[in-house]
């Protein structure tokens, strides 16, 4: 038996998957709450994509890790304070686009640290609509993209949320 949710017509992988395990409900503490001990950096935002948005709403600590800012300078930041000079606007551009027709969005890109080192970061991004909210949020998991780390694919989005649910 499904409910309604799964049965709307425009659901990523990513989407259902979550609903699935939440009994066909999203909330936003559902996934705040879960996401903080992740491995891979989490980062949850708004969907207003025009400048100056989109605005962070949560980042776990892997995240903070990854890119060196406190919590606090991130969350109402936008994720455009990762990039710069060498940070590639195509692929961006790209990635917005597959946002705005709510698809999963992959991208590997250059971003800089608080500290401006440049590190090379695997993306991975989706809709998520919400239960208890009127507007559903963009849900990014990232992690470095070298050493020959394997790119990020849908089943490491949702393995994160699987991990995510089953944590106390």
């Amino acid at each position: 038996m499904s409910s309604g949710y799964l049965n709307k017509s425009v659901r990523s992988l990513f989407e259902a998957a979550l609903a699935k395990q939440l009994n066909g409900k999203v909330e936003f503490n559902d996934l705040t709450d879960k996401f903080q001990n992740n491995q891979n950096g989490v980062l949850i935002t708004t969907t207003n994509l025009d400048h100056p948005g989109p605005e962070i709403l949560y980042c776990n600590a892997a995240l903070i890790t990854l890119c060196k800012y406190k919590e606090s300078a991130l969350i109402g930041s936008t994720p455009r304070m990762l990039q710069g000079p060498r940070t590639d606007m195509l692929a961006l551009r790209r990635f917005k686009k597959s946002l705005r027709t709510r698809r999963e969005a992959r991208m590997t890109i250059t971003n800089y640290s608080q500290d401006g080192e440049e590190y090379e970061a695997d993306v991975l991004a989706s809709y998520v609509a919400l239960a208890d909210r009127e507007e559903g949020v963009y849900v990014a998991i990232s992690r470095r993209a070298e050493n020959g780390a394997p790119p990020l694919t849908m089943n490491d989005i949702i393995d994160c949320y699987a991990f995510a649910v089953r944590s106390p």
